[in-house]
């Protein structure tokens, strides 16, 4: 039986530098390994350590080249086999990276893959008031009063350079990731842990586009790239829209009323996706006999 692991991350091929369309799925059928054993892969054994990010957007618009970003929120999962976590995440005061106490308490899923507990979250001041249209704060409430004293994204994107650093130093493939360091050295290379989104193109087109305007190079994970639950959910619910409401709403997830109310936010979205992906990792070993 393959690891729950190779099941569950790496679905969607990263986008492709100066990609103008959106590229086909690479999503495979749950039964249906994603990628190679993580111990075939690598020569290491599935039950060591990795952690991936779940990461969520709030932009002024769809277009990577033409908008801009106005909120990160990043929550860690971790593939912990052996043991559990009760890590919580940093609190702090300022207005542009808010207090996380809502968001402090890590669920446990009853098998591989756990809530970690390193967080991040910041707004982001845009180049000019007129970025925020009024069609871009009905989604997300953000308005140029909430932001402009916050840090432009230059600043938020060495803040997050160096988070996703720190992720993907506890990455699985060690040996590899010290080969990358050594074969694209440079305070410019960025090696990015496994990520995980909703709708995971979108906030991966983003995320590298505005890196690379901060002349960051991004190399994506070799392994587990990028794992879209939206699609996911698309093949292992394809009765349901495919909504973050809609799917944490059948699979009873905390806090998905709340945000069919109050609306988006990135860090409520991250959460949100981070406890969805949870979950349909339980359900799919509950359906498929998956696990380590």
């Amino acid at each position: 039986m393959l690891p729950l692991l190779a099941d569950t991350i790496g679905l969607l091929a990263p986008p492709q530098a100066g990609e103008k369309t959106p590229a086909p799925s690479h999503i495979l059928h749950p039964l249906t390994p994603a990628v190679a054993s993580a111990s075939a892969a690598s020569g290491c054994c599935c039950s060591a350590p990795l952690s991936c990010v779940v990461v969520d957007l709030e932009t002024t618009g769809f277009s990577p080249t033409a908008d801009e970003i106005l909120e990160v929120g990043c929550v860690e999962l971790r593939w912990t086999p052996s043991s559990r976590t009760t890590l919580t995440g940093p609190k702090d005061a300022d207005p542009c990276a808010p207090p996380l106490e809502k968001q402090g308490s890590c669920g446990v899923l009853e098998g591989l893959w756990t809530r970690g507990g390193r967080v991040f979250h910041r707004y982001v001041r845009p180049s000019h008031p007129r970025c925020i249209t009024a069609a871009a704060t009905a989604v997300h409430g953000i308005t140029w009063e909430k932001v402009q004293h916050c840090a432009p994204w230059p600043v938020v994107a060495s803040e997050l350079v160096a988070y996703m650093t720190l992720i993907r130093a506890d990455a699985l493939f060690t040996k590899s990731v010290q080969v990358e360091a050594a074969q694209h050295g440079g305070h410019s290379a960025v090696h990015l842990p496994p990520l995980v989104a909703h709708n995971a193109l979108f906030d991966a087109r983003f995320l590298a586009h505005h890196l690379q305007r901060c002349g960051y190079q991004i190399f994506w994970h070799p392994q587990y790239p990028l794992t879209c639950t939206r699609q996911w959910a698309q093949v292992a619910y394809p009765h349901l829209a495919n909504n973050l409401d809609t799917l944490c709403a059948f699979l009873s997830i905390d806090g998905a009323a709340d945000r069919a109310t109050n609306g988006h936010g990135a860090l409520t979205d991250a959460t949100l996706t981070a406890l969805l992906f949870l979950r349909m990792c339980c359900r799919w070993t509950e359906r498929f006999g998956g696990g380590g």
